[in-house]
């Protein structure tokens, strides 16, 4: 029986060993033709749950004149190779030109104690960039880099939040779904009862339904996705709260091979995040949550616990 157990923890252990940690700075450059030539470039990695990885990107650059951006991301891992995909430009200084949001695929390696990921990037959406090739190390400190840009740093510096906000709010724990095609539907209808509950929905950061009211009647929303190698993000953000917090809703995926169920939770200090991985012909079955989501609407309804009265004490 202890060799069992001890066979057990030493597997355990080694399996442990094998998950990298890729939170933090990975900073350095990416190239391309004129203006991205060898741009400084830098990818602060705030939070990994499994195989998902979301931080925000930067990008610097002083070849002709100084410009900068700042973008959200969100990434997969898989074996050491990280597919990251920028969702939005949350600012920017670009004189005459336009940033775009990008696409790279990085894969990690180790020389020595520095670690490093190389691999190429495209456009998603803006100007047709030049893409070409991206090569980041990971940051350990201002003596062990000291070609890394104060201006760089200065703009990581200045986000102090630890995930991504949206629009005042903070994102909850994805869903993650698979689907197999790029068209799917967005299915929503109010969850048991109507009571008024309104909705904006933003796919990679675009507005696609804007302002619905939530009803028992089923509303549908065909989304067509140009990107596929990475993540798409669907956002369910709270207008209000209806007549009975929180705003609640149930979102119905179909990729035409499968429907996938989820129950929207949002209110006006969070905002329902899910994640959509293209996998030809790999979706999971139907997905619910309806323990999560009862526990979760029973807790918004009563509001925080009342600690128990002290006996001896005046209320």
């Amino acid at each position: 029986m202890k060799r069992i157990t001890l066979s057990l923890a030493i597997c355990l252990i080694s399996l442990s060993s094998l998950a990298q940690d890729y939170k933090g700075i990975w900073h350095g450059y990416i190239t391309g033709e004129g203006l991205y030539n060898k741009s400084w470039y830098a990818l602060n990695v705030k939070s990994q749950e499994g195989n998902i990885i979301t931080g925000r990107a930067y990008i610097y650059g002083n070849f002709l004149f100084v410009f900068w951006g700042v973008m959200d991301f969100i990434g997969t891992i898989d074996k050491g190779n990280l597919k990251i995909t920028e969702l939005s430009i949350k600012d920017q200084e670009m004189p005459r030109l336009s940033l775009c949001t990008k696409f790279a695929d990085v894969n990690y390696s180790k020389t020595g104690k520095e670690e490093y990921l190389k691999g190429t990037w495209e456009t998603i959406k803006g100007n047709d960039c030049p893409a070409a090739d991206a090569l980041l190390k990971r940051y350990v400190s201002e003596k062990d880099d000291p070609d890394f840009p104060a201006e760089l740093m200065k703009k990581i510096k200045e986000d102090t939040n630890k995930g991504i906000p949206f629009k005042e709010t903070i994102l909850t724990k994805p869903f993650v779904l698979n689907i197999t095609k790029p068209t799917i539907t967005i299915e929503l209808r109010d969850y048991l009862k109507e009571d008024n509950d309104t909705v904006t929905v933003f796919v990679n950061r675009d507005e696609v339904i804007t302002r619905r009211r939530i009803s028992n009647r089923v509303y549908r929303k065909t989304i067509h996705f140009k990107k596929l190698s990475g993540l798409n993000e669907i956002i369910v953000y709270a207008n209000n709260l209806g007549r009975i917090p929180p705003n609640t809703c149930v979102m119905v995926i179909d990729d035409g091979n499968s429907k996938q169920r989820i129950n929207i939770f949002s209110s006006k200090q969070s905002s329902a995040v899910i994640y959509l991985n293209y996998m030809p012909l790999a979706a999971k079955p139907l997905i619910q949550n309806d323990d999560f989501f009862r526990d979760e609407l029973r807790k918004a309804q009563l509001g925080p616990a009342k600690e128990p009265r002290q006996p001896g004490m005046r209320y």
